[in-house]
């Protein structure tokens, strides 16, 4: 971009004469003319220039609340709501993925479609649980948001 915004002075210092012929003007154009185009087609090159540099390289971020760690804290969350009011209080997050191991084991979902496959994912759910703002005692504005906003989308 440098180079371009130096080439940029360089040519309002420029002679009429040593401007390049700009496609579209006539014969009989004003010198001034002529150096008016010519400098608005190049600033238009450099505009562009400048929005393919901005652009981000690389993959798009996916949305945070479409994440796998979102996704396990929030089947947790509505799990946890589903208790009886007399279960109120901390139940850790080891305990809710026991709970709901036990509940895909006995829908004998296949593993590649459970959400909690063997294994330690104590950390996903705090990380889910960080991205939707649930508190240790299971209580979230986000999620009560977003489950209230489900039968919209999913048509039940």
């Amino acid at each position: 971009m440098k180079y371009l915004e130096n080439y940029w002075k360089k040519l309002c210092n420029t002679n009429d004469e040593d401007l390049p012929d700009v496609h579209g003007l006539g014969l009989g154009v004003s010198p001034d003319a002529h150096r008016l185009a010519f400098l608005g087609l190049f600033y238009v090159a450099v505009m562009e220039a400048k929005k393919i540099q901005a652009r981000p390289l690389g993959r798009p971020e996916k949305d945070p609340l479409l994440s796998k760690d979102a996704i396990r804290a929030f089947a947790l969350w509505r799990m946890r709501n589903g208790f009886p009011a007399r279960l109120n209080g901390k139940i850790s997050n080891r305990e809710m993925i026991r709970l709901y191991r036990i509940v895909e084991e006995s829908m004998d979902l296949p593993t590649e479609e459970r959400l909690f496959p063997a294994g330690n994912l104590e950390s996903s759910v705090s990380r889910g649980k960080g991205i939707l703002n649930i508190s240790d005692d299971w209580q979230s504005v986000v999620c009560e948001k977003i489950d209230a906003d489900l039968p919209q989308t999913t048509g039940d």
